[in-house]
């Protein structure tokens, strides 16, 4: 924090300013692996798609 008549740096907010609410989700780690897994599963299939490749799933019924 800086000192009352100092401007504040890059890196520090002025104890003038309005303040702001964050919401943030706090996941476990299983959450975030999961949905990293998906994230990763979703980008080699739409990956694989863009090139041609059919789903692995579909000569199955």
């Amino acid at each position: 924090m800086t000192a009352p008549n100092q401007k504040p740096t890059k890196n520090e907010i002025s104890a003038t300013q309005e303040s702001a609410t964050v919401t943030a989700t706090i996941k476990t780690p299983e959450e975030e692996i999961e949905d990293l897994t998906t994230a990763i599963k979703v980008g080699i299939k739409n990956y694989l798609a863009a090139r041609g490749v059919p789903p692995h799933n579909a000569n199955k019924d």
